[in-house]
């Protein structure tokens, strides 16, 4: 099946350029043309960007006709949306959904987003995390849970199956800075919405 929008636009989506692509259908958006393939392409777009914000508003300013006739797939990404504000390990949610033809290849992309997103704020999180509620997680095997890990230079224990993040040479965790006291509060944040669920 060919792409519903123009070969500028998939020329984009095929190099990844996301931003560009975003913009293309924003325009597109502008100039009318809101059916419920462009909607469901720029909500998708607008996950792999971080822009959670913008999908929910898109969402919000879509004409229940136009929600309807994308048969689900424009709510589906609503409620991954949802998903992801109220809770940063989504992929199990991103997992449970279908997407159209149209959308298989850009759903892919974000996948991977979604996947490196999640391994990233567990490895922050934690300093010892058993390696199969890594790959449940993120909906992944064993093995790409622990090439993850490694990419990470987290240390696999085969004994306890956990992975352990390595200190650093001075022995002991980090110190924070005081110009550091921001990413440190995101981190503590970020922390605190895993634990609550």
């Amino acid at each position: 099946m060919s792409a519903p929008w123009s070969a500028a636009l998939q020329r984009f989506l095929d190099t990844k350029d996301i931003s560009n692509a975003i913009a293309t259908c924003e325009d597109l958006e502008l100039k009318g043309d809101a059916s419920p393939e462009l909607i469901s392409l720029l909500i998708t777009l607008y996950l792999i960007d971080g822009a959670t914000e913008n999908a929910v508003f898109l969402w919000k300013r879509t004409p229940l006709a136009v929600r309807q006739a994308s048969q689900g797939t424009i709510d589906a990404l609503h409620t991954l949306t949802t998903a992801i504000v109220q809770h940063p390990l989504a992929v199990p949610t991103l997992a449970t959904l279908s997407f159209p033809d149209y959308l298989r290849g850009i759903a892919d992309i974000l996948q991977d987003v979604m996947r490196q997103k999640s391994l990233a704020l567990l490895l922050k999180s934690y300093s010892v995390i058993q390696l199969n509620d890594i790959a449940t997680a993120l909906c992944i095997s064993r093995e790409q849970a622990l090439e993850g890990c490694a990419s990470w230079g987290w240390v696999h224990d085969a004994a306890t199956d956990a992975c352990t993040r390595q200190e650093h040479a001075g022995g002991g965790r980090e110190t924070v800075a005081a110009g550091n006291a921001q990413s440190s509060l995101q981190r503590l944040t970020s922390v605190i919405k895993i634990l609550e669920r």
